[in-house]
């Protein structure tokens, strides 16, 4: 905290500190202590929320591909021109869900819920809730 009692703002993440923390985690297998002491500056606190942080983007990125294509199969519209309609659905369920346990569905299972008109978001709530 700075004196006048708010926190200060963290300095954001320079790309070389990301490939390092990257780097160590995903090849060195080190831990976020360990990987600190190579990022001066960075506590292991902020190495694991900037790790999941990044670790949550290439799944949010993975699974908007894999709607996108299968939307794109269902409904016989090019993956650019149903991006526009299923991505913001995709991003209100993702919302959500806060990207916890995303990797549990099925391409499949998530077009069809988005797809509805409504979204069915119901019945993927009840599906993940069955499967933990």
């Amino acid at each position: 905290m700075s004196r006048s009692g708010t926190r200060s703002k963290p300095n954001p993440w320079t790309q070389q500190e990301l490939d390092t923390l990257i780097r160590l985690r995903e090849v060195n297998k080190m831990t976020y202590p360990q990987i600190s002491l190579h990022l001066p500056g960075r506590t292991p606190d902020q190495c694991g929320r900037r790790y999941n942080y990044y670790k949550s983007g290439d799944l949010y990125n993975e699974v908007r591909r894999l709607v996108r294509k299968e939307a794109s199969a269902r409904i016989g519209r090019p993956p650019g021109a149903v991006a526009q309609s299923i991505h913001p659905r995709l991003d209100e369920f993702m919302r959500r869900q806060r990207l916890r346990r995303l990797e549990a569905y099925d391409a499949r299972d998530l077009t069809a819920a988005l797809l509805g008109d409504p979204p069915n978001f119901a019945a993927l709530d009840l599906r993940e809730r069955a499967s933990t």
